[in-house]
């Protein structure tokens, strides 16, 4: 078999090295997951800047928007995980480099704290008081993923 490389990253099917080899089937199983990726960056970061305005809103002027603020983020939850396993999927396919996966491992671990700080929030003004901050982290980060995500065209 002989190595085939990616027309818009160079990579290999399986990635980090150039001698691994592959089919154009592992490598159109890549470019599906780093097109799910992509869409999952701009759907969670779509969930977090809506949630970050139900919370100023409910904060404010109607504190039952702080319910749907709190399910939201449940929801973000599930998809960073999805977009997770996405990153690593086209990783190692070769299709998207390791930052979108590192920043990807990152932004879950920012969510679970960011949900473990909301509930506490409830009953400590110190959880409550590192909530925002975080929030406002996980916001860069998926900044950051929507500038690793859009950086290349995927597809053949």
């Amino acid at each position: 078999m002989r190595t085939i490389e990616h027309e818009t990253t160079g990579a290999v099917p399986g990635g980090r090295t150039g001698d691994r080899t592959g089919t154009p089937e592992s490598i159109g199983g890549g470019v599906a997951a780093a097109r799910g990726f992509r869409w999952l960056v701009g759907v969670s970061t779509v969930l977090v800047f809506v949630q970050a305005i139900l919370a100023g809103r409910g904060w404010f002027i109607t504190p039952n928007l702080l319910e749907l603020h709190g399910y939201l983020g449940s929801l973000t939850f599930v998809i960073v995980i999805g977009q997770l396993g996405l990153a690593f999927v086209a990783w190692r396919r070769g299709v998207l480099g390791i930052a979108p996966a590192v920043l990807s491992a990152l932004l879950l671990l920012l969510v679970t704290s960011q949900l473990g700080l909301g509930y506490a929030g409830r009953e400590s003004a110190a959880a409550a008081s590192w909530h925002i901050p975080n929030g406002v982290l996980i916001f860069g980060v998926l900044a950051g993923l929507l500038g690793q995500a859009g950086g290349r065209r995927v597809g053949y």
